[in-house]
């Protein structure tokens, strides 16, 4: 008898641990938003580089840490934050766009991978690359 109420206690208390850890976790999320997910980059000349600068807040209550910016080809390049973005805290994501090669109306994705609950998020880059006279 005192072998069966010993194994319900630690069952029950293993339990308790679990959902109070389980709870604990569910509590630190870290939420990036970003302040305006399509840019315009206007005209640019055929050859030269195109840069806008999308910004985001974390507004969860946990840091968030960007993993990645990757473009919808080799011609987008991303710089961002290589430190953690604290909760409530602003962050700048530089966006530079190689017009070489390029010409006429330009829609780019550009994709953000994050620790983030929002852990990929898509903005959009579009503009209008002038041809060489």
């Amino acid at each position: 008898m005192k072998q069966s109420k010993l194994i319900f206690l630690t069952l029950l208390f293993l339990l308790c641990l679990n959902t109070s850890l389980a709870w604990a976790q569910s509590e630190r999320v870290g939420y990036l938003r970003i302040k305006k997910t399509e840019l315009s980059f206007g005209e640019v000349k055929q050859g030269d580089k195109a840069k806008v600068i999308y910004e985001c807040e974390n507004t969860g209550n946990y840091p968030v840490i960007i993993n990645q910016v990757r473009g919808s080809c080799g011609c987008v390049v991303g710089d961002y934050p290589r430190e953690p973005i604290a909760p409530n805290e602003k962050a700048k994501i530089e966006i530079i766009f190689n017009t070489q090669g390029k010409q006429g109306a330009q829609k780019k994705i550009i994709t953000i991978v994050s620790n983030a609950e929002n852990s990929e998020l898509k903005l959009i880059l579009t503009g209008t690359v002038l041809g060489t006279k």
